[in-house]
């Protein structure tokens, strides 16, 4: 009975809220790169689309584009010999 509460508690506590990350679609082109929660039902999600990144909020009832960037190419430099 130990045992079954543990692996429950576990299940709860640590698989559950990671869940919804590896629901995503193999061909998808959106990726959630990061989230943090500011305030209960209040988060900033990094969302990362091709080549943009986009600072997401978005509360209970709205979601707002706050920030966006392109990834750059990383540059390349001359190896010193």
């Amino acid at each position: 009975m130990i045992l079954v509460c543990g692996a429950a508690f576990a299940v709860i506590k640590y698989l559950l809220p990671r869940a919804h990350y590896s629901k995503r679609a193999q061909d998808s082109k959106i990726e959630i790169i990061e989230r943090l929660t500011l305030e209960p039902k209040k988060n900033l999600y990094i969302l990362k689309i091709d080549r943009k990144s986009v600072l997401v909020g978005s509360t209970e009832t709205s979601i707002q584009p706050l920030l966006e960037w392109e990834e750059r190419e990383p540059s390349v430099e001359p190896s010193k010999g």
